[in-house]
């Protein structure tokens, strides 16, 4: 059975630390860049691995990871970490909080799932997203990747939901509309329509908020 390392030493990841092991999940150990490591060996009495020496010292047959990133650059960081791991022969695993309410038809690889989250019955969610606590997605959603689904957000039925976008606290989308790649809706906001087409790239995000 292949041992588990959290990458990140942030405050989400002490979170999914505590998590993980109050269900039985044993964490071996936390992950980051060279660039970024702190001067002590330890994060929450774990050891600190560094990624440019990672498989010599924790190799992929014996690791699975898990991606403590979070929203910044709308996602584009923890995609991209993603994407290295994979490229290393890692698998990337997810996690759900036993409070969580899944019904999805599909879930992809590496989706973390915190309190009190719903997913409706026929959602359909792809690669890498995150859904901080009391989030909700109703029935026959698409989300797709890299998404980042903030407290208390409330996603309506049948509606498409690109990658790399953001939903702030308590944010409410429509049901039925499509979000492109990029959105940004700020807390407490209410989308009620379609969001401008992104392309694909990296742009300023727009921030759809009432009266706007």
């Amino acid at each position: 059975m292949r041992k588990t390392l959290i990458f990140g030493i942030n405050r989400f990841a002490e979170l999914l630390s505590e998590y993980m092991e109050e269900d039985g999940i044993p964490v071996a150990g936390f992950l980051v860049d060279e660039k970024y490591k702190p001067d002590q060996e330890m994060f929450c009495e774990k050891p600190i691995y560094i990624t440019e020496h990672m498989e010599q010292e924790v190799p992929a047959e014996q690791y699975n990871i898990i991606l403590a990133l979070g929203y910044h650059k709308m996602n584009t960081i923890r995609q991209k970490k993603y994407l290295e791991l994979k490229e290393k022969g890692y698998e990337i695993i997810g996690y759900r909080h036993p409070t969580a309410l899944i019904q999805a038809d599909q879930i992809g690889e590496g989706n973390i799932f915190l309190e009190n989250v719903t997913i409706g019955k026929h959602v359909r969610i792809g690669t890498g997203n995150v859904f901080y606590p009391c989030a909700h997605v109703a029935h026959h959603t698409q989300v797709e990747d890299f998404n980042f689904f903030a407290i208390s957000c409330s996603v309506a039925g049948s509606v498409r939901i690109n990658s790399n976008c953001f939903f702030g606290n308590n944010c409410t989308l429509k049901n039925g509309i499509m979000v492109h790649d990029y959105t940004l809706v700020g807390a407490g906001c209410y989308l009620q329509g379609n969001t401008d087409i992104g392309g694909g790239c990296i742009r300023p995000c727009k921030m759809y908020a009432v009266g706007r």
